[in-house]
């Protein structure tokens, strides 16, 4: 009689792996975060070639003022200037993604005259002692938004000893064209344009003021003691 006896395989410990569809779950389970691992740096690479996406809606009412104002009435000299309230951005991109605000400007068209004003300062005209601030490069965060107030002046354009003016409206022509008899000035378009830093894109919106019978009359009444007026500005795609 043999005295060896036969080796018995020992049963294992470990509990077979379930199947799903003939599949081991510990199988499915790395593939699902395979799936996960590449869609996270799709997300990534979308969110990156994306980067800051902003969105800028224009004023909902702008302000006229002279430049110049003595004992509360506009100088001879004083020029068309304008403030925008407000002026708003959305940053849509992800957090990590801002964009910085490089400049803003304004072209409204008075009759036959068109005009660029530049930002210069931000104001706040809701408050009179309230102080102006230079304007200056902003950032825009991502997934946040940016509002505030901007004052319009224009600027004097040089090349050489050579220096355009033409961007300097009077305030006394501004009264001009609202107050004439014949085909008053009723209503004054004005296009805004936003710059971002490091982007070729420019923002484009604008909006259109509307001079009702009311406020040519208090043009007219009151001349270069009204130094200021207010005016709603409604977005071209409203209009629409």
């Amino acid at each position: 009689m043999n005295s060896r006896k036969a080796k018995v395989k020992a049963p294992s410990s470990e509990p077979a792996s379930p199947r799903i569809w003939k599949y081991k779950a510990t199988d499915l389970a790395g593939l699902a975060a395979f799936a996960l691992s590449i869609f996270g740096y799709g997300w990534y690479i979308a969110n990156w070639v994306k980067g800051a996406d902003v969105q800028f809606f224009p004023p909902d009412q702008v302000e006229l003022r002279c430049s110049e104002v003595e004992a509360n009435e506009c100088t001879s000299e004083s020029k068309v200037t304008i403030t925008a309230s407000t002026m708003s951005y959305v940053n849509r991109g992800d957090p990590a993604y801002n964009a910085v605000l490089r400049r803003e400007q304004v072209e409204p068209k008075f009759g036959d005259k068109q005009i660029v004003l530049d930002w210069t300062y931000f104001s706040d005209i809701t408050s009179t002692a309230a102080p102006q601030k230079v304007a200056t490069p902003r950032v825009i965060l991502g997934g946040q938004s940016e509002s505030h107030e901007t004052r319009f002046y224009p600027r004097l354009s040089c090349v050489g000893d050579n220096c355009d003016r033409s961007n300097f409206l009077a305030w006394s022509e501004l009264l001009s064209v609202i107050n004439q008899k014949d085909s008053p000035l009723k209503s004054i378009p004005m296009k805004f344009l936003v710059t971002l830093f490091d982007s070729e894109k420019r923002i484009e919106k604008s909006c259109v003021v509307t001079i009702d019978q009311g406020s040519r009359e208090q043009f007219a009444k009151q001349g270069a003691k009204l130094f200021a007026k207010t005016l709603p500005c409604v977005s071209t795609a409203e209009k629409k």
